[in-house]
């Protein structure tokens, strides 16, 4: 009876080794597979000195954050900061801005923690608002220790990546006007481009006998009336208009282009061949000519051909 019951509480305690041995694997595995979280500043662009700017700080693989202590460096002499704000950071959360002395130096420091670990995922923790007066990066304080650090829902800290952003100040400027004049037959295609860098949308208008200046939208003949380029197939009712495209960006003056005139010419009449008589007519060749007598108003290339009976070649004759 003892043997047999010994026998029983070994084999019991080995299923209880084997139990744990694959508990220990697998949230082994578990610890392995999971990803670092990752902290980012934005990078954002604006047009002008002085605007205000919305900086967001996303974040990466934030699941089970118990505590979080950030320290952003910018220079104080290009960004003023304003404030923030955070919907993301429910517990006790503290962000200073402390005066800087000595050097240009400007910083935010956030200091978080709940006994709520935070599962946000992936998304936006925070925005930091500054007004730009030139360009600056913005720089996570990792070179000192703890300064920069995401700890866990039992307070471990974790192996997190920061990384940099900026703020650009870009104005919209136009570095290739559309051309002053564009001559057009009615019928036929053109087109006007510019080339710009700071703006994001594009809008051309029409002005039509100096009358005031309209959007234009695709249709009646226009195409890309919102992208840098528009098209335009000409009719006479378009004779005289002039264009021009306005250039914007969110939070920016708009920036106009020079004005384009836009001339077409009408087509009164067809063009005129006369022709001369056949002769030298054999089973094989005929031998005749012409002279355009009129170009109707519109360009005429001249061609000529051979005809032979067999086929067309590329000036509209045949070929042996």
């Amino acid at each position: 009876m003892f043997q047999k019951i010994t026998m029983l509480q070994s084999r019991i305690l080995l299923a209880v080794v084997i139990c744990l041995s694959g508990l220990f694997q697998l949230v082994h595995m578990s610890n392995v597979s999971a990803q670092n979280p990752v902290v980012q500043v934005g990078s954002i662009t604006t047009c002008a000195s002085g605007t205000a700017v919305t900086v967001p700080i996303t974040v990466q693989n934030f699941t089970n954050i118990g505590a979080v202590s950030l320290d952003l460096i910018y220079d104080s002499t290009k960004l003023t900061y304003t404030g923030f704000n955070s919907s993301a950071l429910t517990g006790s959360l503290i962000v200073n801005n402390p005066v800087a002395g000595g050097i240009p130096l400007g910083r935010v420091l956030v200091s978080w923690f709940s006994l709520t670990a935070s599962n946000l995922g992936n998304g936006l923790l925070m925005n930091f608002t500054f007004t730009a007066n030139a360009s600056a990066t913005l720089t996570w304080n990792t070179a000192v220790a703890g300064q920069c650090e995401l700890a866990d829902g039992n307070g471990d800290p974790l192996n997190t990546t920061y990384n940099n952003g900026s703020v650009t100040i870009s104005p919209i400027s136009i570095t290739t006007q559309p051309v002053a004049n564009l001559s057009l037959n009615a019928g036929t295609s053109g087109s006007l481009s510019v080339v710009s860098s700071g703006g994001s949308a594009f809008q051309w208008q029409v002005s039509s006998s100096g009358g005031a200046w309209t959007n234009l939208t695709d249709g009646g003949g226009y195409s890309g009336t919102s992208t840098s380029t528009l098209g335009i197939v000409a009719s006479s009712t378009m004779n005289g208009n002039q264009y021009r495209v306005e250039i914007s960006s969110p939070g920016c003056s708009s920036v106009f282009s020079s004005l384009s005139t836009l001339t077409v010419s009408s087509i009164t009449s067809e063009p005129v061949l006369t022709t001369t008589a056949v002769t030298g007519i054999t089973s094989t060749v005929a031998i005749t000519g012409g002279d355009i007598t009129s170009d109707g108003g519109s360009a005429v290339t001249p061609r000529c051909g051979i005809w032979d009976g067999i086929e067309p070649d590329d000036s509209g004759g045949h070929h042996d």
